[in-house]
Formats: structure tokens, C-alpha cells, sequence
């Protein structure tokens, strides 16, 4: 989750360009620009993952259904082309889905 939609730079709904951007703090494709409110508002990968998973779902009150990886809870993944802890920050909005699964159910494969 992540207010960045509705804060007048640009309109995305991707969540990895939203963390990309929470990672770098600079708009896509602006990788030269200095960090939106500095170094220091920048998120470490880790952290912006688990807003976008975990804290997400906790954030609506659904986080014993969804956000992780569990027993009991609904097998809501995906799969990724590449490891976001390897690939350059700039890199992470650029990364494509292989797989998306909702509830246990493939609902995207690109041929993997």
C-alpha cells in the first residue's frame, strides 16, 4: 500500500514502479533526479515489499486472509523474472510477472 497514487507526480497503479519509487524516491525514468524528500526518505527493499504485502493487508484489516505466505491463509503470489534484492533499484518497475496466482488459482502465466 502506498499513498504515492494520489500524490500529484504521477498516476500508477504497478506495484513494483511503486516500490521502485518508494525505493529510489524519484520519479520512473528519472534515475538522475535528486531523491523526492531526500536520501533519507528512502525505503530499504525489505520494507517496501512487506507495505506493499503485509502491512497492506493489515492496513484493511484482512492480514489473517492475505499478505504472506502462510498455512491457513489464501495462496495469493507471484512470480517474479527476477530477485528484487539483485537487480539495480531502477530496475524493480521494469521487472516482468511470470505467474500470478489468487487464492490458490493461477490467474496469469506467461509461458514459464
Amino acid at each position: 500500500g502506498s499513498d504515492w497514487p494520489a500524490a500529484g507526480y504521477i498516476s500508477e497503479y504497478r506495484p513494483l514502479v511503486g516500490i521502485e519509487t518508494a525505493v529510489t524516491r524519484q520519479l520512473p525514468g528519472r534515475e538522475h533526479a535528486p531523491p523526492l524528500g531526500g536520501d533519507e526518505a528512502r525505503l530499504p527493499l525489505d520494507v517496501a515489499i512487506h507495505a506493499y504485502t503485509l502491512g497492506a493487508a493489515y492496513t484493511i484489516g484482512i492480514d489473517d486472509k492475505v499478505g504472506s505466505l502462510e498455512i491457513g491463509k489464501r495462496a495469493d503470489l507471484v512470480v517474479l523474472e527476477k530477485d528484487l534484492f539483485t537487480v539495480d533499484p531502477q530496475e524493480i518497475g521494469d521487472t516482468g510477472v511470470h505467474l500470478t496466482m489468487m487464492n490458490g488459482t493461477v490467474t496469469h502465466r506467461d509461458g514459464i
